[in-house]
């Protein structure tokens, strides 16, 4: 995969900061990536929090949205996380997708070229 490190490094951290932060106190978040022939690698974080409701799935990725609210609600959350993580997948000419993992929360799939 040809990108720059400091970018996908940053989908990485927001990623795991999001999926830690669904899943506290006590959960689990799995990273993984798959290898291709011919093909870019995968990235999956997954985790056992609550998920995302398959409505809701387009709108994570738009400016300043959270779905947060409550107890669950994070101090200093701007809502700028998926959407740039969105940003820079696409500019490296990949895609990123939301589904339900076997763990029982959210599971971000990004397909890199």
């Amino acid at each position: 995969m040809n990108g720059l490190p400091d970018r996908v490094g940053q989908v990485i951290v927001n990623l795991l900061d999001n999926a830690i932060s669904f899943v506290r106190p006590k959960g689990t978040v799995r990273i993984r990536v798959q290898s291709h022939w011919r093909k870019g690698p995968t990235l999956i974080v997954e985790d056992s929090g609550p998920g995302v409701r398959e409505e809701m799935r387009d709108a994570v990725f738009t400016r300043f949205f959270s779905s947060r609210v409550g107890e669950a609600a994070k101090p200093n959350s701007s809502g700028l996380g998926l959407h740039i993580c969105k940003q820079i997948v696409e500019a490296h000419g990949g895609q990123i997708t939301i589904s339900n993992s076997d763990l029982g929360g959210a599971k971000f799939d990004i397909f890199w070229r």
